[in-house]
């Protein structure tokens, strides 16, 4: 069962190539965070968003701090949509709760996800950052062996209304 869950998180990972060929195209950026930008993308898609971010027909904003190396592949998402909806990348430093709707954490901004709690719309949060831990996250991207792997927070995925698909389920090293 196990082989078939690494046989289909190769495919995901073609399909993510293939359907994102721009995020390749940028040379000077390392290959895992073209790749990491991919899995997002798909993460985006294979999600079921809560209504309250469904009924506002403005763009999906994906709030990244402006030192996170993961910044300069994320701006080839703006080329696309995600639910019928454009995605815009925007500043961490400075956002408010209700504009952003993915907030990509380090563990730097950890104590901004307080402020981020403290509102009624949580965002999906989603760490790359090995430093922080998967309850402060509802998906945490690492590097394993030269791939990337991710772990899924269900239970506060859950909690703030995300529906993540049972396909990226079968697919995580863990879930929660």
């Amino acid at each position: 069962m196990r082989s078939i869950a690494k046989i289909a998180l190769c495919i995901a990972a073609c399909i993510g190539c293939a359907a994102a060929p721009a995020i390749f195209a940028q040379g000077s950026i390392a290959p895992e965070y073209n790749l990491k930008t991919a899995y997002l993308f798909h993460f985006l898609e294979f999600t079921t968003w809560p209504e309250h971010i469904l009924d506002d027909a403005s763009a999906l904003v994906i709030c990244i701090d402006d030192h996170n190396p993961w910044r300069e592949t994320l701006f080839v998402l703006e080329k696309r949509s995600v639910h019928e909806r454009p995605i815009r990348i925007a500043g961490l430093s400075g956002a408010t709760p209700s504009m952003c709707h993915v907030v990509l954490m380090r563990s730097d901004d950890i104590g901004l996800q307080k402020n981020f709690s403290s509102s009624q719309t949580l965002p999906l949060i989603v760490s790359d950052d090995p430093a922080v831990p998967l309850e402060h996250t509802m998906i945490n991207l690492r590097v394993e062996d030269n791939r990337v792997v991710f772990s899924i927070n269900n239970r506060k995925a859950r909690a703030a209304e995300f529906e993540i698909s049972s396909k990226l389920l079968r697919l995580a090293r863990t879930v929660q």
